[in-house]
């Protein structure tokens, strides 16, 4: 999805990939493996807003395959 919205949408979706590396560090944790903070989770909240709100609109646009 990000080769096809970068540009002009690159910059909204860049943290996914982080954040997804994240949820599974926290659904699947490490013995050493830091906690969430909630201000991890608030500082982050608007990103993830930003995310659903560029998939809302170009999903009946793209193909799946």
């Amino acid at each position: 999805m990000s080769a096809q919205l970068d540009p002009p949408l690159g910059a909204v979706l860049r943290p996914f990939d982080r954040l997804r590396r994240r949820r599974n560090q926290l659904e699947y944790p490490a013995a050493a493996a830091p906690s969430i903070s909630a201000e991890e989770v608030e500082r982050d909240v608007p990103k993830v807003e930003q995310i659903v709100d560029v998939a809302a609109r170009v999903l009946d646009q793209m193909s799946p395959l």
